[in-house]
């Protein structure tokens, strides 16, 4: 009840001030104002004016310098005559539209036109046409692309700078302004009319400009984001995509390595299934990147492939934007988030970087050709990068080549503009991996990674009455994966087999010394179509914004999979990748957006559905849906003239779905091999092995479900006096998780007595073993029959993860005497991971009752994974904060970035389940209590639910407690899970930990750069203990001290 009290006065407090701006100062052009200022900053007497009229002062501060020095002093004058007053020295204009005051240089008309331009109001659609020039030599800069993401709308400049945007929908937008090589330019513009001359003017994109933003910022869309772009990814001087994702809040710095793996988790503290990191799409320019088609496991303990990051360079990358929540139903196959990928298209300066740090090299090139007048641009990019895990001992290499190809141009433009982008790219990654000389010197392995992938995607503006635009994008992608393994086994003879017939038969003996070269072959292939329709309509003031697309995509692998030109380790088959079907599928999805005035502000609500559905042999899926929803409240729009500038709130719900991959459809058959009679004689060399084999089938006997994610999401964007801030609480479950299960058969083994006798002349014939007798006859050799249990793994749909958290992201503001902004980001995560269901396992000890035999029973357990314990799950919860202070300095062309990380909670524990987890008193009866996160000086214990004898019948384990047989009793009493860990069921964190960051970014002119970064730069590693464990060892925190240096050249 308190709560919603709370929520309550919450909701009164933000009504109160909704109203309250339908009652602030009316913005009036005849209103005669004071004005009183001597020497204060341009911004400054904007907001004085903002306050006493009424009016919002839009400008954009790359181009107009907001602290240039003013005096006014003036009396009963109109804002216009304060305005020419206070401009009249400045290269300043300005423009009164409605109740906005634009800036923009003298000669450029920033967002209207002159007013001799201007045609009557129009009720239907307008038009904008305009001109987009080079800030201080005003010449046109040809090939500019101007926006409106609001409705998808767009134009193209020519060679002249010049565009046009037609069919706009009447309303306020952004208006975004772009060109490789200048600065984003981007302004709100209320538009009720044509516009016959919208001037803008763009500035070179760098250090100079008064903004100049390096770190991740919230997205402006109805969903959940983060956009970084090229300027955060430079200053970061990031090697892999993973590198870039440390800018994200709530996320901790590390240390580059391309020697390992690189891994992305959104939102994540321990992604102990991997589920998290199997749920992020990965778009580049739209194109769906995917490793599902790649079959090849390297351990034993992998489920499935997973991405590795490592691969793709971040030096041709434009911008990256981070959906999270409930992303638009345009975006499926994911559950925990999508990277969205833009790389350079257009016309560039030739840029060479150069990256080095203790482990790693790189050189970079990339030039964007113009090729005449209508005939497009032409961007190459090139990179190069070569790391060691260790140059004292450099056994572990990892290089990367990549090279890309960019061809874009605008078709049609006077018409019906079609905007065509066709971008071949490929890359070449080998890890190479040999043993230390002090331990070997042939053993080795060598991965080499090759991919070539064509992209066709863009625009096609049709202004119809019924489709306003498309979007298509087209795609493919040919890998090849190879893995070479060189060992030497020295072991002693091992029997093996080959077959692939069930059944009893001959094998064979491994060598004493063999040289195995393992070959691993994958050739995954992938395709992809995308086709996304748009219309914009309005009906009186409200907007409207319709989505419809399809979407299919296919993928299979064409490799031989792994196979061995020399000896083959005991047991090894080989298995042809192309016997795996190819796998597609099909997925419709529709959208609304509907914009509606609420008073002073408006109302975005978007909802939407993606309809899916698998295809692959073997398997009949039925479709799937995934609902969502979106919505926006923008309560107080951006005005100066109050305590708080701006408020809005904004919520989804949703359901992701991601598709389960061909290699969980189709693991690897799995061969159970015994050998029931060995013999050997050194002597004669005669020897013999008997093998029984039991194949289990490679397709699942069932469905397994494709992962499923519930988002929900809250958040708040306020701007209080010049402060902004956005709070997000998001709540997500996911289930059908891919977890790991094993399942066990009963199998009879016939075990042969072994045999000594150097003359006994061993042979296998009619499925039994013969030895000569004393007489030199043959006789059937004797032979013990047992039962036993022999299980193999399967994935299933267990895997449960409950998680919830709060982000936020404070931009204080520039402290102006120092040039210094305050940034304050993080977030609370908390997880829960869980397998719930039955699970199989096989204790595998010994018969309390015959020490011959293993124990005949396996224990069959609620919620665990192939390895169970008396927990029935794991959590882990962390508090993080990075409290960034950016200083800029224009004049000198530098910034600086200092990144203080503050982990305050970084705890885990196991779950405890108070239904099962009990202790035993005095008597030996369990009592059941609350040991969760408290110290347990008992033994605890936890019981399977079911157990298994050789005969299949599965029995509830009560019989444990009603059974009046003592070996059955003795028998269940060993499928009793227990511990004597007294911190068990404890929270086991550290206290709080900060660790210091230092990026630089200087300019020397405008053809070089220089970067530097130093990761803990005060090389604070302390030793922090487990509070559940305080008398223990302790382990370091915080990353290694670890720094880099960048030099970029631009020609």
């Amino acid at each position: 009840m308190r709560k919603c009290k709370h929520c309550l006065w919450l909701l009164v407090f933000l009504c109160f001030l909704s109203v309250k701006d339908g009652y602030g100062i009316t913005a009036d052009q005849n209103r005669l104002i004071s004005v009183s200022a001597k020497n204060i900053t341009l911004n400054e007497l904007l907001l004085k004016l903002e306050k006493e009229t009424g009016y919002d002062f839009l400008y954009n501060n790359g181009i107009i310098d907001g602290n240039a020095k003013v005096s006014v002093e003036m009396k009963d004058k109109t804002v216009g005559e304060v305005l020419n007053n206070a401009l009249k020295n400045l290269s300043i204009e300005y423009k009164i539209v409605e109740n906005q005051i634009i800036l923009h240089p003298r000669g450029m008309k920033g967002t209207v036109p002159a007013q001799q331009t201007q045609t009557p109001q129009k009720k239907g659609k307008v038009t904008i046409k305009g001109t987009v020039l080079e800030y201080d030599s005003k010449e046109p800069v040809p090939y500019a692309f101007v926006v409106i993401k609001e409705l998808n709308l767009w134009g193209t400049c020519d060679d002249k700078g010049k565009f046009i945007i037609e069919n706009i929908i009447p309303g306020t937008y952004a208006i975004e302004i772009s060109c490789l090589g200048y600065s984003n330019y981007s302004i709100p513009i209320t538009v009720t009319q044509d516009i016959g001359n919208f001037t803008v003017g763009l500035r070179p994109d760098n250090l100079t400009l008064q903004d100049v933003v390096v770190t991740a910022k919230a997205g402006s869309s109805i969903n959940s984001s983060s956009k970084i772009e090229k300027n955060a990814i430079q200053h970061v001087q990031a090697s892999s995509l993973a590198d870039v994702m440390q800018l994200l809040p709530g996320s901790l710095i590390s240390n580059p390595s391309l020697t390992t793996q690189n891994k992305i988790t959104i939102r994540s503290v321990n992604d102990y299934t991997s589920n998290n990191t199997r749920g992020v799409g990965l778009l580049i320019n739209g194109s769906r990147v995917s490793n599902d088609a790649s079959l090849t496991l390297e351990t034993s303990t992998e489920t499935f492939k997973e991405m590795d990051f490592r691969k793709f360079s971040t030096d041709n990358i434009e911008s990256i934007e981070v959906l999270k929540g409930v992303l638009s139903a345009e975006y499926g196959d994911v559950t925990s988030g999508a990277i969205l990928v833009t790389t350079k298209a257009g016309r560039t300066p030739f840029e060479v970087r150069v990256k080095s740090d203790p482990n790693t090299k790189a050189v970079s090139v990339s030039k964007g050709f113009g090729l005449g007048k209508n005939a497009g641009n032409l961007n190459i990019d090139a990179d190069y990068a070569r790391a060691f895990k260790n140059w004292i001992s450099p056994v572990d290499i990892f290089d990367r080549t990549t090279l890309g190809l960019t061809y874009s141009n605008t078709f049609n433009k006077d018409k019906t503009p079609l905007r065509l982008n066709v971008r071949l790219s490929g890359y070449l990654t080998t890890n190479n991996t040999t043993s230390d000389p002090d331990v070997s010197k042939l053993d080795f392995t060598k991965r080499t990674e090759r991919n070539a992938s064509l992209s066709i995607y863009g625009n096609w503006l049709l202004n119809k009455n019924w489709i306003s635009s498309l979007n298509y994008n087209l795609s493919g992608n040919v890998g090849s994966e190879y893995i070479q393994k060189f060992t030497v086994n020295s072991g002693l003879p091992v029997p093996t087999t080959d077959t692939q017939i069930e059944g009893i038969g001959l094998g064979e003996f491994t060598g004493v010394l063999e040289e195995r070269d393992s070959r691993s072959e994958d050739l995954p292939i992938y395709a992809s179509a995308k086709i996304t329709a748009n219309l914009n309509k309005s009906i009186k003031n409200t907007r409207f914004k319709t989505m419809l697309g399809i979407e299919f995509n296919t993928k299979g692998n064409n490799g031989r999979g792994e196979y061995y030109l020399s000896a083959a380790p005991a047991y090894f088959r080989e298995r042809n990748y192309t016997d795996v079907p190819f796998m597609s599928d099909l997925s419709l999805f529709i959208e609304e957006k509907v914009t509606i005035p609420v008073g002073k502000g408006n109302l975005e609500l978007s909802g939407g559905a993606r309809l899916n559905k698998m295809i692959i042999a073997g398997y009949d899926y039925n479709p799937t849906i995934d609902p969502r929803f979106n919505g926006k409240y923008n309560i107080l729009p951006l005005r100066k003239d109050r305590f708080i500038y701006s408020l809005s709130l904004r919520g989804g719900w949703g359901i992701l779905q991601r598709l389960p991959s061909i290699g969980l459809l189709y693991p690897s058959p799995s061969y159970i091999d015994n050998p029931l009679f060995l013999y050997r004689n050194s002597a004669t060399g005669e020897s013999l092995a008997v093998i029984q084999t039991s194949i289990i089938d490679e397709l699942l006997p069932y469905n397994l479900k494709p992962a499923r994610t519930r988002n929900i999401e809250a958040g708040i964007d306020i701007n209080i006096k010049g402060i902004e801030a956005q709070f997000t609480y998001f709540n997500e479950k996911l289930r059908n998780g891919i977890s790991q299960n094993r399942t066990f058969h009963t199998e009879s083994y016939d075990y042969y007595t072994p045999v000594t006798d150097p003359d006994a002349a061993p042979k296998f014939e009619g499925g039994k073993v013969w030895i000569k007798n004393t007489l030199g006859e043959y006789v059937p050799l004797t032979f013990v029959t047992n039962k036993e249990f022999k299980g193999y793994l399967r994935p299933d749909n267990r895997g449960q993860v409950d998680k919830w958290g709060i982000e936020y992201d404070i931009n204080f503001g520039k402290i102006k005497a120092i040039n210094t902004s305050v940034i304050v980001s993080g977030a609370y995560i908390r997880s829960t991971d869980r397998e719930p269901g039955l699970v199989n396992y096989n204790t595998g000890r010994v018969d309390p009752i015959d020490s011959k035999q293993k124990l005949p029973y396996i224990g069959i357990y609620e919620e665990g994974n192939s390895s169970v314990s008396i927990a029935t799950g794991s959590g882990s919860q962390r508090l993080s904060t990075n409290i960034s202070l950016v200083t800029h300095i224009p004049a000198i062309r530098m910034i600086v970035s200092l990144v203080t990380q503050c982990v305050w909670v970084n705890s885990n524990w196991n779950v405890f389940d108070k239904d099962r987890v009990y202790k035993l008193d005095s008597s030996g009866n369990p009592v059941f209590g609350d040991y969760d996160k408290k110290t347990s000086l008992d033994i605890l214990y936890r019981n399977p639910e079911f157990y298994m004898g050789h005969d299949g019948i599965v029995k509830p384990f009560s019989d444990y407690y009603t059974t009046t047989d003592q070996d059955l009793k003795r028998r269940l009493a060993m499928l009793i899970l227990s511990t004597d860990q007294s911190f068990y069921f404890q929270n086991s964190g550290v206290k709080p930990y900060f660790m210091a960051n230092l990026r630089v970014t200087k300019e020397i002119g405008n053809h070089a750069a220089l970067s530097f970064y130093a990761n803990n730069f005060t090389n604070s590693t302390p030793i922090m203990k487990q509070n559940s464990r305080p008398n223990a060892s302790g382990g370091r925190v915080n990353t290694p001290i670890y720094f880099g240096a960048e030099i970029k050249l631009t020609f």
